[in-house]
């Protein structure tokens, strides 16, 4: 009886971190839905394409500037009352979004969608590792995270294509299905835990100082990577001499090395995370110095690029990790301090790519990218030789 309660409580257990994976999925893709669907927004909603462009750029600012203080203000109710609350935001935001009809009512539900963000990216990493022992979170965290990189293979390419066969109104209708799908899904698995005992729980080397060197690891990291990303497919046509034809392929393949990332580092993150974090870190470093060097070499960017989607996913589980070690004091609000900063590194990384595609050039990305990686590893190793 003992070892078919064991096997029930491990199928809950899995489908419950199924449940956060499907709901990390459902938010990335959706963010990203406008990317891919521009034009057709644009068209539709009689507004220029760069100011629907910000349909991107305020979500991703609503999260800078709201993460830390709703981390802040929901800390003392429980995760899983949270996670739903936000999902249920999700749900309505996307299918109101759906049905709108002017171009403010749209970002009005973008911006609505991008507080819940806030609120999920606080709580989701310590929720998920909460459902297993200690010695399993780094497995646990990787399946929570790979719904992110699958949102990149899957998710973002799929919802492009459904709407360029319908409509944007059509692929925004089915992320908020997917939304419901996760909302059903956490409500039915995720077990409800007392809030002061999740308040009471601290990070097992709980230090400011070191909490510090990852966030600004993590932003430097990310600054360099998303200088190249955004820009990727104008490197990759104009000095790889890839055809546009051959973009989307490389960037799926891109995706599928990200998600092999997430697994491998799930492995280790758990006793390994600084080294996890540090190995992202270094990857994303060598590869953009790489491309800056092989920048005419097609076939040699599709395979350094394709590293290029293994490091940084590898950085992401590993930077989950190191935060839930080091958080100084309430973890949710850590964790929010991390998403802020990886999209403070988003808009800043296509900030400085701009700069440099009107400036230097195309190769230049890559080359100042990976100095800026560089000093996010510089930062790393500063903090092993100053605080260990």
């Amino acid at each position: 009886m003992g070892t078919q309660a064991g096997e029930r409580e491990g199928v809950r257990v899995l489908g419950a971190l199924a449940a956060l994976c499907l709901a990390t999925f459902a938010y990335v893709t959706t963010e990203s839905i406008p990317v891919g669907l521009l034009p057709q927004l644009s068209h539709s909603l009689h507004h220029s394409r760069s100011a629907t462009g910000y349909l991107v750029t305020g979500y991703a600012a609503v999260v800078v500037v709201g993460s830390v203080p709703l981390a802040l203000v929901t800390r003392r109710y429980s995760r899983r009352l949270l996670l739903l609350a936000s999902l249920a935001v999700f749900v309505v935001g996307a299918a109101a979004g759906a049905a709108a009809q002017s171009y403010t009512v749209l970002l009005a539900t973008r911006m609505a969608i991008a507080v819940s963000h806030c609120v999920f990216w606080a709580v989701i990493a310590a929720t998920g590792a909460a459902l297993v022992p200690p010695e399993r979170r780094g497995r646990a965290l990787g399946i929570v995270f790979a719904g992110a990189s699958l949102a990149s293979v899957v998710g973002v390419p799929g919802v492009t294509w459904l709407g360029q066969q319908t409509s944007w109104r059509v692929s925004t209708l089915a992320a908020s299905g997917l939304g419901l799908v996760a909302l059903a899904a956490i409500y039915a698995l995720v077990p409800a835990v007392p809030a002061e005992s999740e308040r009471d729980a601290t990070a097992r080397h709980a230090s400011r100082v070191r909490y510090a060197f990852t966030i600004s690891a993590l932003g430097f990291a990310i600054v360099g990577a998303f200088a190249l990303l955004t820009y990727i497919t104008v490197f990759l046509s104009t000095l790889g001499g890839l055809p546009n034809s051959a973009i989307s392929p490389v960037l799926l393949g891109s995706g599928a090395t990200g998600a092999i990332g997430v697994y491998a580092a799930s492995h280790f993150t758990t006793e390994h995370a600084r080294a996890t974090m540090a190995a992202g870190v270094a990857g994303l470093a060598v590869v953009l110095l790489a491309l800056a060097a092989f920048a005419r070499h097609g076939v040699a960017d599709v395979v350094l690029f394709c590293c290029f989607g293994f490091a940084l996913s590898t950085l992401a589980v590993g930077v989950q990790a190191r935060v839930l070690d080091t958080a100084p004091g309430n973890i949710n609000v850590a964790s929010a301090g991390n998403s802020a900063m990886f999209n403070v590194g988003i808009g800043g990384g296509a900030l400085l790519g701009g700069l440099l595609l009107e400036g230097p050039g195309v190769r230049s990305i890559a080359l100042v990218g990976g100095l800026v990686s560089s000093a996010a590893l510089a930062a790393l190793l500063a903090e092993r030789w100053l605080v260990d």
